[in-house]
Formats: structure tokens, C-alpha cells, sequence
């Protein structure tokens, strides 16, 4: 019998009906895709009478620890809107090679990148600054399993204060929050358990938990909010290579550079760690700097974008030929900053070698953070330090000069803050190693030199120049009595000066801030300093005062929550007999969190209040600042308390 190939059948003709559907070919029904709202997305249970390839159907692609697809409203079979269940017949066959989309369900690039874009309500990738869509992250992992977030109230507010209070631990210290994650996802390994950290000493100090966690292969999610891509390179504030490092833990990590990534890659990222059993990590790289300065009414930036050609020249020469070409800015009576860092603190350069090097260039002079106690602040030509914690007089003196000369500083970002070399100036950057800053609009010379040899070949290259006359009220203008801050750091700096202190240790605190400003605390020429550097930790000047000599006398400034998170280092202190006093600022919480939030709940710590009674039990003096003030010697720690509301830094004020 031969075999009928269909060559013989008559052709068909297209009807002008619609051909009807063929039920088993599509997977969900389609239908127009409402506008979603993650909050509200209803649950669809598992049907209890599906037959058993069905039930592979619905849970294809399930996660151990997460539900089954069609239990959540975040769904691997659709996630083109609406609330479809797969067809129980569709499950009976093999999957189809392709599905259908149509002009209502586009192709998503993945499953919740899509749905995220929904529900922001745009389309595209935009460039995030400081407003990520974290309800609705959070309401997608609430879809994703039993929640829970650890962590501590970030400088912004983010995922743990999108989550309820009944699915949050708030902690006063990273690394308790990691270990007590490290602790749920151990105990509770079907539930989803989230870390939330950012960049910087918030994630170091997690560190240890972490390793621990990847160590004892536990599921959990860490989700940690980082600088954008262009920051990084330039000496970001708190920049890490937090990929680099999870990866050398073993833990699978993805970086969100976009919003409209954000909720689908936390999301991925929750899959992962319980898919390979391990800690996973998110980092959103969406933390933009502010380089767009305002100096002398007009508005100037920093150039990030090495793909920009601006109108700038870079050359290297010698020291020199440096002083020469600042011999001849003299002459023509240029305008002149100079910028004092800690690099020229650590080659020694004596404060009158600074001094005399300013009044032959009738600059001013200006400090950064580390190269404070390198020149006498009482001097005319200093105006206060540079960048984010500028004076006004400060900001204006870098906004008139024609050079800028930086000793000794990497021009980090905290430095670039808040001004940038107008139109046309010229940018003298003296350090012993490349200095990485972003272009500007004008010329740049690197000299490669220490502080203290091109300050000796300055003083015999400028001796015979004729300085211009100093910028009229350059000297930072004394701020007595108002406000309540002012008040309080006058009594800081009585303390300072009449208890005759070798080092001074500042903190990096809301309240610690306005140490940084010399209207209201000046420090004598004699004094060393500590002060935390570009990463900021909490603790590292109030640790940092235990490297001193046992005979050297020091002050530590610092707020209640650092104290509190360090008191192993005061119990030290106690142990080996330190003379170290304590000026604690309490305001019973965190001040920098507290600023951007209008609810106290997460970044008040009512426990803060016992810290005068704890370190009085742990056998620190606790004293009254007069008594501080007046007590010439110290044979064992003491402290004293200011109560202060938290208020905005004085470059804010």
C-alpha cells in the first residue's frame, strides 16, 4: 500500500473565520496586563486535584525555601501581568519551544525586569541618585518567603525601612546584625533571611558573620548599597571592591547598577542563595557624589566622565620648575589656595615652613581632615579646611584662585567637595605618589616630591617675590553663642585647651562634624591629631587613641553610638590605667541617619541613656565637663556627657 505524503491533498483555503485556539498549545491564557502594584498582588494556591505532571508544571524552576511558582504573585510561568494559573491539560504535554507573546506582553529581558519597570512606571534604564524604589523590593521578597532584614539604619533611608516592624531587627552594630542573620538562616533555612549593609565599614565590619555564614553554607540574602560606577576611581567616599571581595569568599554576587534592575536582581540574587546554599549577594551601585559645586554665583563641576573632552591640560615637571612657575604667578599678583594634606603632616614640614611659604605667595591656606595640626590655625592665611567641610571663606578663597597648590592630599572626594577650580586655573598637585582626581577646566602640573623638600626649594625660590596682599576676610570668623551647638563646643574647646592635651581624637559623627569646622574648634599648633580617613569607621579615632605613648594625654570626641559599639576599647583603656577623656555627645541614638527620616523609631537607642552608669561601673571617672576642664592630670580614663539634639553640620546650618 503506498504511503499517502499528503502530496495529493487539495490545498486549503484560508477562511475569513478566526481559526479557533488549540488549548494545549499556549501555557497561560493572555489577556491585557493591568497595572501592577507588588503590595497587592493576590497568591494563587497550588489546585490540589492537578495531576502529578501538572504539579511539575507549577513548581518548574521552584527553589528549595521558596514557594511554588503559582503560590506567588512573582511567577515563573507568567509575569507578563495578571493573575494566571497554567492550563492543567497544557501540562500534560511537553513545554512548547516557543511562547507567545503579544503587543500587551512583550518579551521581558528577564522574568522581573519587566515586572519592575511596571510597576515603576517607566521604561528604560535611568541612572539612579538616591531614590530607589525599595517598597516594592521589599513586597517582592515578602512574595518570596517567610522575611526578615537585619541590619542598621543607613545614611538613607532603604530596605529596612521598607519593611514592617515586625519583619526588621534593628541592630546598633553590623557585626551582632550578621551574626544574628548568620543565626535565622541557620535556625530557619526554608526562610528568607536579608542582611542590608552599604558600602564602607558597614560591610567590613559584617565581615566576620558573613565569612561565617558562607563558612557553614547557610542561605542568605545580603543586600548592600554602594557608589555608582563613575564615583569609583576618584577616591569615593567608603569605596570598596565589595565584588571582588564576596567572590574571594566563595559567595555568589551581582551588581544593580539601574533602578529598573532592582527588584529583579535582589530577587535573582534571593534564588541563588538558596540554590547554591550560601550567602548571596546584591550590590546596588546607585550612590551618586555631589562634584557640582556653587563658588562665586556660578555653578562648576569636577568632570567624572573620561569620555568627555573638556578644554584640560596635564603636564608632569619638576620641583623646580614648579616654584618658578609659582615665583611668576606671584609676580603677576594671581590669586592663591593652598590646600595642606596629610601627606605633608607625615613628611614633618614644620608649621612655620607653611607659614612662611603662604606669606611669600600672599596665599591662603587651607587643610584637609588628616593634614589638620600641620600649620597654626590662629595664623591670618588660614581659612579652614577644604572640600565637605569647608568655612565660607574657605569655599570663596578656592572659588577667586587663579592656582591651587594641593601638598600632600590624594584629593579624595571628601576634599573635592563642595567647590571646583574655576574656568582656566591652574592645578599644582605636590605628593610622592600619582594623585587620581577628575579633570577640570583648566591646566593641571604634577609635581612628584614630598611636602617637605619642595617647601625647601620654595623657600629659597620665593624669597625675592612680592606677594600679593592676603584675600579680604580670609580668616574664618569666630561663631559664639549661636546656637546650641556653638555653646556646647565652646565648652569642648575650654576642655581642649586648658587640659593641656598631646592628642586630640575626633570622631566622624553628626555631632562630631562641627569639630571639623575651626569657628568652632581650633586646634593648637602643638597638638597631634587622629581622625578618620576616607572610610569614616566608627571608632577609629576613639580606638585610635590607645597607639599613643602611655605618658601622652588624650581627648577623644565622640558620640553616644560609637561609645556604645566600642566599649571593649574603653574597658582596655580601664585595664592598662590610660589617661584618655572621654567627651561624649549623647542624643541617645544616630545622628546622621536621624537626619533623613521623620520617624526616630530606627535610629533611637534608649539604652544609650545607661552609658554614664556602665562606664561609671566599669571604673571610668564620669565627671562634669568643669571638673574635666579643671583636672591638669589624668592617672586613669574619664568622661563627661553633653546632652545635644541632633542638627544638621554647619556647612548646613
Amino acid at each position: 500500500m503506498a504511503r499517502d505524503d499528503g502530496r495529493d491533498r487539495p490545498r486549503r483555503v484560508p477562511s475569513a473565520q478566526p481559526r479557533p485556539r488549540r488549548r494545549f498549545r499556549c501555557l497561560v491564557r493572555l489577556r491585557p496586563a493591568p497595572r501592577l502594584d507588588l503590595r497587592r498582588v493576590p497568591a494563587t494556591p497550588i489546585q490540589p486535584g492537578l495531576p502529578r505532571r501538572a504539579h511539575r508544571a507549577h513548581e518548574r524552576g521552584r527553589v528549595p525555601g521558596l514557594r511554588a511558582a503559582g503560590e506567588s504573585g512573582v511567577r515563573r510561568q507568567c509575569v507578563r501581568g495578571g493573575s494566571h494559573r497554567p492550563h492543567p491539560r497544557a501540562c500534560r504535554r511537553q513545554r512548547p519551544r516557543r511562547r507567545a507573546y503579544c503587543a500587551h506582553h512583550p518579551r521581558p529581558e528577564n522574568a522581573l525586569g519587566h515586572l519592575g519597570r511596571h510597576f515603576l512606571g517607566f521604561v528604560g534604564t535611568p541612572r539612579v541618585t538616591s531614590e530607589l524604589a525599595w517598597g516594592p523590593a521589599a513586597a517582592a521578597l515578602r512574595d518570596l518567603g517567610d522575611l526578615q532584614v537585619f541590619g542598621l539604619p543607613l545614611d538613607a533611608p532603604g530596605l529596612l525601612d521598607a519593611c514592617t516592624r515586625e519583619e526588621r531587627s534593628v541592630f546598633s552594630d553590623e557585626r551582632t546584625a550578621a551574626f544574628a542573620a548568620f543565626g535565622r538562616a541557620t535556625l530557619q533555612p526554608d526562610a528568607l533571611t536579608v542582611l542590608s549593609l552599604e558600602t564602607g565599614p558597614s560591610f567590613v565590619n559584617a565581615l566576620l558573620g558573613l565569612s561565617e555564614a558562607a563558612s557553614g553554607r547557610v542561605p542568605l540574602l545580603v543586600v548592600v548599597e554602594a557608589a555608582a560606577p563613575e564615583r569609583r576611581g576618584w577616591g569615593a567616599f567608603q569605596d570598596l571592591p565589595i565584588e571582588d571581595i564576596c567572590r574571594s569568599l566563595k559567595m555568589p554576587t551581582r551588581t544593580i547598577e539601574n533602578s529598573a534592575d532592582l527588584i529583579a536582581g535582589i530577587t535573582a540574587a534571593s534564588r541563588q542563595a538558596f540554590r547554591h546554599r550560601s550567602p548571596a549577594v546584591a550590590v546596588v551601585r546607585t550612590r551618586t557624589g555631589s562634584d557640582e559645586e556653587h563658588g562665586d554665583g556660578t555653578r562648576r563641576r569636577w568632570s567624572r566622565d573620561r569620555s568627555v573632552s573638556i578644554p584640560a591640560t596635564r603636564e608632569s615637571m619638576s620641583a623646580l620648575r614648579a616654584v618658578d612657575e609659582l615665583r611668576d604667578a606671584a609676580a603677576q599678583r594671581a590669586r592663591i589656595a593652598v590646600i595642606v594634606g596629610g601627606g605633608a603632616k607625615r613628611a614633618h614640614v614644620r608649621g612655620g615652613d607653611l607659614d612662611a611659604f603662604a606669606a611669600q605667595l600672599g596665599a591662603s591656606t587651607l587643610v584637609t581632615a588628616s593634614g589638620r595640626g600641620a600649620i597654626d590655625e590662629s595664623s591670618e592665611s588660614f581659612v579652614g579646611l577644604a572640600g565637605l567641610y569647608a568655612t565660607p571663606e574657605g569655599l570663596d578663597a578656592l572659588a577667586a584662585a587663579d592656582v591651587v597648590v594641593s601638598l600632600g592630599s590624594a584629593l579624595e572626594e571628601t576634599v573635592r567637595e563642595r567647590w571646583a577650580p574655576k574656568q582656566g586655573a591652574t592645578l599644582l598637585v605636590v605628593d610622592e605618589s600619582e594623585v587620581s582626581c577628575p579633570a577640570h577646566d583648566g591646566r593641571r602640573i604634577d609635581v612628584t616630591s614630598d611636602a617637605a623638600a619642595f617647601l625647601a626649594l620654595a623657600r629659597d625660590g620665593l624669597v625675592a617675590s612680592a606677594a600679593p596682599p592676603p584675600l579680604r576676610g580670609a580668616r574664618p570668623i569666630r561663631q559664639q553663642g549661636v546656637s546650641e551647638m556653638a555653646a556646647t563646643w565652646a565648652q569642648i574647646e575650654g576642655i581642649m585647651v586648658d587640659g593641656h592635651f598631646d592628642i586630640v581624637c575626633i570622631e566622624n559623627g553628626l555631632t562630631d562634624m562641627w569639630g571639623y569646622d575651626p569657628r568652632f574648634l581650633t586646634v593648637p599648633p602643638s597638638t597631634s591629631l587622629v581622625v578618620a580617613a576616607e572610610q569614616a569607621a566608627m571608632g577609629a579615632a576613639l580606638c585610635g587613641s590607645l597607639g599613643a605613648k602611655r605618658s601622652q594625654k588624650a581627648l577623644v570626641i565622640c558620640g553616644d553610638a560609637t561609645l556604645r559599639m566600642h566599649l571593649a576599647a574603653v574597658t582596655d583603656a580601664v585595664e592598662n590605667h590610660r589617661p584618655i577623656a572621654y567627651v561624649v555627645s549623647s542624643n541617645s541614638g544616630m545622628g546622621w541617619p536621624s537626619l533623613s527620616r521623620t520617624d526616630p523609631e530606627l535610629t533611637t537607642f534608649a539604652w544609650n541613656r545607661r552609658l554614664p552608669a556602665v562606664l561609671s561601673s566599669l571604673g571610668v571617672d564620669v565627671i562634669t565637663p568643669a571638673e574635666l576642664r579643671s583636672q591638669k592630670h589624668l592617672s586613669a580614663p574619664a568622661a563627661t556627657f553633653f546632652d545635644v539634639h541632633p542638627a544638621a553640620p554647619p556647612w548646613e546650618s
